[in-house]
């Protein structure tokens, strides 16, 4: 399968104010406010994602990727 030259990650950050509105199933990328809005995403990051995992899953890749001489 051919990778997408531009993949769009979400992550969705941890709240304490107000319970989260947002439905997410993480099989498929799609995130849902409501049953009219949707979006899907190449990977959806839960609340419990750190700082670090979301760096290394989307950022390190190109900073490699750059440092072989590729464009990221």
């Amino acid at each position: 399968m051919e990778e997408d030259p531009i993949q769009v990650h979400c992550r969705i950050k941890p709240s304490t104010a107000v319970p989260s509105f947002l439905r997410v199933d993480h099989s498929n990328g799609m995130v849902w406010a409501d049953a009219s809005h949707s979006c899907r995403f190449h990977h959806v990051f839960g609340p419990e994602a750190s700082q670090r995992h979301v760096f290394e899953q989307t950022a390190l890749p190109l900073l490699e990727s750059v440092c072989k001489g590729f464009n990221a």
